[in-house]
């Protein structure tokens, strides 16, 4: 009989080979063994011992009696709860939930954000529809004031607003901004801002009249503030009489007496305080070579030698080195002068200046900022000229620049705070009295059209103000009458501007800026008179 080790068919686990205490602990178990047919025992087989653990199929690989159901320390996002189609617009996002450090829970899931009423102006979009309002719709605010510092809120001046469009994601432009304008006269408002309510503006004020009457005379402001008036003509002769205008008690005296009647000549105020008088016509009409000065320490005149040649309708122009060019005019038997020369104060000596390119009269002759002078316009004998020269003080020598424009004689120059020459009025081609005005440019030297002036004008008076504006006053209108009216120019807007009327009409009057600011206008001929009355413009009143 064979002997068998087992009932054929039968079974029996093995001996557990795992790690004491893991048996039967999570998916670890012993294996088992099969009796053949033969009787004996098969191999073991089936046993599952302690394996690495798997994260997050909650089975306990290692038998540590936990089953991982996530990696330690991990994260994960959580379903999003909020409505559908907002998650990942605007601020909205899925929460997140990060697994335990036993890798058997997961924690509670935080961070989601779902849509939230939209708060303005922050440019976020909190309701999470797409859009980022930027402003409540309708709502306005200020805009920040583009005016001068401290002008916000002073008179007229205040800041404009925007308002906030109905979708809140934009603002409209700002508007109803309100900066610092030209003060408007007669309105009672403060248009400049300054603090100070205008309500009459620039305006016309009488003041003393002069000893004489006087036309195609010269005014001078000197250094202490007094002008001098000196020459001129009365209506029947040339005058050699000189007076004193006191802004400070508004009252005329009668100062020394130049050594030979002159009118139409020229009064230029050196660099010591002594005015230079040149040429003009005398008592028998003639063009005078004679020159002299006036101390204004002494009251009294002396002698500067005389020019080169007689001079009549000429300009003079003091240099930065304190001579003084002078240039053209009429000389004698009424020719139309090339000739230019130079006054030396230092050495009471005259010097050539060498040659214009063109002979002219009624002239104008500008010191520009480069220290060069440009010579417009004028007239050669017979016709009015277009044509303008520059003469270089250090070569001494003359060279042509662009022409103006239009034939001018009789007009004004003037040169702005930015350093262009402003040309106004004058007498053009067929003796046509102009409004036009232009600009010279020295740094490319060409001249370009500006707005015209309100009244045509021949042989008027233009100052610049302390503001930079220019005031013109009077000449002869169209008609050939005198004219009473002024206006001003104003170089940041390049636009003119009535400054009222002068209580008389003037041409061939003088105009001088005072040291206070204000404007004096003398004498000069009306319709047919001769004037000795005297006016103040006062800009700002």
């Amino acid at each position: 009989m064979v002997s068998t080790e087992c009932s054929p068919g039968t079974s029996e686990s093995c001996a557990y080979t795992g790690p004491a205490g893991t048996e039967g602990v999570g998916v670890c178990h012993a294996g088992a063994r099969t009796c053949d047919a033969s009787g004996s025992w098969s191999a073991c087989s089936g046993e599952v011992v302690p394996q690495p653990e798997v994260d997050a199929n909650a089975v306990d690989e290692d038998c540590d009696g936990v089953a991982r159901m996530c990696a330690p320390g991990t994260s994960e996002s959580c379903a999003y709860t909020g409505p559908a189609g907002t998650e990942g617009v605007g601020v909205c996002h899925a929460g997140a939930r990060t697994c335990a450090a036993s890798g058997s829970t997961w924690s509670a899931c935080s961070g989601e954000v779902v849509p939230q009423p939209e708060v303005d102006a922050n440019a976020v979009d909190e309701d999470c529809d797409g859009v980022a309002r930027l402003c409540a719709p309708g709502t306005s605010e200020s805009c920040a004031y583009t005016g001068p510092a401290g002008t916000e809120g002073v008179g007229t001046c205040q800041a404009g607003a925007r308002t906030c469009d109905v979708s809140g994601t934009s603002w409209g432009a700002c508007t109803g901004e309100v900066i610092p304008q030209t003060e408007v006269c007669g309105n009672d408002l403060d248009d400049d801002c300054d603090g100070h309510a205008s309500p009459s503006c620039a305006e016309w004020l009488s003041t003393g009249s002069m000893t004489t009457k006087r036309w195609m005379h010269k005014a001078a402001l000197l250094a202490n503030g007094q002008v001098l008036v000196s020459g001129g003509h009365n209506g029947s002769e040339a005058l050699k009489t000189a007076e004193l205008y006191d802004p400070t008690k508004g009252t005329w005296s009668v100062t020394g007496s130049m050594s030979i009647e002159r009118r139409g000549h020229a009064a230029t105020v050196l660099q010591d305080g002594k005015v230079l008088v040149t040429g003009g016509e005398g008592l028998n009409g003639w063009a005078l070579m004679k020159a002299e000065l006036y101390d204004p320490t002494t009251g009294t005149w002396s002698s500067a030698g005389s020019m080169s040649i007689e001079r009549y309708g000429h300009a003079a122009t003091v240099l930065p080195d304190g001579k003084v060019l002078v240039t053209g005019g009429e000389g004698p038997n009424g020719w139309t002068l090339m000739k230019a020369e130079l006054y030396d104060p230092t050495t009471a000596t005259w010097s050539s200046a060498g040659s214009m390119r063109i002979a002219r009269a009624g002239h104008m002759a500008t010191l520009l900022a480069n220290g060069q002078v440009l010579v417009s316009g004028g007239h050669n004998g017979s016709e009015a000229l277009k044509t303008a020269e520059l003469y270089d003080p250090t070569k001494g020598t003359w060279s042509v620049t662009g022409s103006m424009r239009i034939e001018r004689r009789g007009h004004v120059a003037t040169v702005l705070p930015d350093g262009k020459v402003l040309v106004t009025g004058g007498e053009g081609p067929n003796g046509w009295t102009l409004r036009k005005a232009e600009l010279y440019d020295p740094t490319n030297g060409t001249w370009l059209d500006t707005d015209p002036m309100n009244t045509a004008r021949y042989l008027p008076r233009a100052t610049v103000l302390q503001d930079g504006k220019v005031l013109v006053t009077g000449g002869e209108g169209p008609n050939g009458w005198a004219l009473a009216t002024a206006e001003l120019y104003d170089p940041t807007t390049a636009t003119w501007s009535s400054a009222g009327s002068m209580g008389i009409a003037r041409n061939k009057q003088t105009a001088t800026v005072l040291q206070n600011g204000k404007v004096l206008v003398t004498g000069g001929k009306g319709d047919g008179e001769f004037l000795k009355s005297a006016e103040l413009f006062d800009p700002a009143p």
